[in-house]
């Protein structure tokens, strides 16, 4: 009994002898090897979302300990031993299959051809059946697990386990169930979730919270979804929903105090590092100018949340000078000891013009607390000191 002559057309998919034909049906083999492993490789980066060519595709997509594609769930040894058994193979593909018939000249048999065709029908069919296997419902457990890490490095692992094409769903998904989790933990996995997204996820997550920021009532509800968002991506936000939630802090701050324990105008010192972008910006200056002024109480509202910023915040010649006023008649007109200390503290850091001013409007005023003017006159000149 003679040996049987091999079909390859009836042994592979049809879309892969679709895109070898040509090559193969008229004896060029090699040719038809370098095809089939072209399919191969547009289906790993389609499948896995990763740019690239070769074994270092294959890494990203089959490699570490929480890869885009997965033959089974790597939670067994042998599944774990399979995974990096099957990277391995297609690795060997590209290094000792397909790149010497790049940079060679390799004349191969039929039966060669079919071998290494039927191999490549294999992995190819291996692939297409590979899954992410990401279930969110236990993804979600550990996002509000009570034990859940509050550190960066912990989030950003967390979030490397979402599938691209799943990711901004996903986000989304655990912005809608925040409340299940803790607000100070869940800032790391946002901050994550930002450092990850391309254009594309980050509009459509921005958008969440947009929605979410429209219909937020109670101060409480606008700290825990503003918290969550980078202050540089704010202008990102929805412009209806920037003004409403602008005008919501500014109206906290203008009623800004700290009296003993008690804080006023707690929603307002969210606008600290967030008042660089505000919409409102000129509004968020003048409030704090005006809370300068009242008292003790108001004035240490603005040293304790606001000192840093405000340079940030006031740029205008006209309300730099009437801050500059204000903070020089609160820090040495009125003794507002948390301001002063923080002052102090910061003076250094402050733009150059705005502690010319301080001193400028603080003359009238040195006689009344001549040590802290002093201090401050001699770092009037000092250069801002490295970081």
């Amino acid at each position: 009994m003679g040996l049987q002559i091999l079909d390859l057309k009836k042994e592979i998919l049809p879309l892969l002898y679709q895109h070898i034909s040509i090559h193969y049906e008229n004896g060029l083999y090699s040719d038809a090897i370098l095809d089939a492993v072209k399919v191969l490789t547009d289906l790993v980066r389609t499948k896995s979302k990763v740019d690239g060519d070769g074994a270092s595709m294959v890494g990203q997509a089959f490699g570490g300990s929480t890869p885009p594609l997965k033959l089974n769930r790597m939670q067994k040894i042998s599944e774990i031993d399979e995974q990096r058994g099957f990277e391995q193979l297609l690795r060997g593909l590209y290094v000792g299959l397909r790149n010497p018939r790049i940079h060679e000249k390799i004349t191969d048999t039929k039966e060669d051809c079919d071998s290494i065709i039927l191999f490549i029908n294999y992995l190819y069919r291996r692939i297409n059946d590979a899954k992410s296997f990401f279930e969110f419902e236990e993804f979600k457990k550990r996002v509000f697990d009570p034990l859940f890490v509050g550190r960066s490095e912990y989030a950003e692992l967390l979030v490397n386990e979402i599938p691209s094409d799943e990711f901004a769903n996903v986000a989304v998904a655990i912005l809608k169930e925040r409340r299940n989790g803790n607000p100070a933990k869940l800032e790391y996995f946002f901050s994550a979730v930002f450092n990850k997204s391309d254009d594309d996820q980050l509009a459509t997550i921005l958008k969440a919270f947009s929605n979410e920021l429209k219909i937020a009532q109670t101060n409480h509800e606008i700290i825990n979804l503003v918290r969550h968002i980078k202050d540089q991506l704010w202008p990102r936000i929805d412009e209806d929903t920037k003004l409403r939630i602008e005008n919501r802090m500014i109206d906290s701050v203008s009623k800004g105090s700290i009296k003993e324990e008690e804080v006023k105008g707690s929603l307002g010192t969210w606008a600290n590092s967030l008042g660089e972008y505000f919409k409102l910006k000129r509004e968020l200056g003048q409030a704090l100018i005006e809370r300068l002024q009242p008292s003790w109480y108001t004035q240490n509202y603005v040293g304790e949340y606001f000192l840093d910023y405000l340079p940030s915040i006031i740029d205008s010649d006209l309300m730099v000078k009437e801050c500059c006023k204000n903070l020089a008649y609160a820090t040495l007109g009125n003794n507002a000891r948390v301001l002063k200390s923080k002052l102090l503290d910061n003076f250094v850091f402050f733009p150059k013009k705005w502690r010319e001013l301080i001193l400028e409007y603080g003359l009238r005023y040195r006689e009344q607390d001549k040590k802290c003017y002093e201090s401050l006159q001699k770092m009037k000149d000092e250069e801002m000191p490295p970081f």
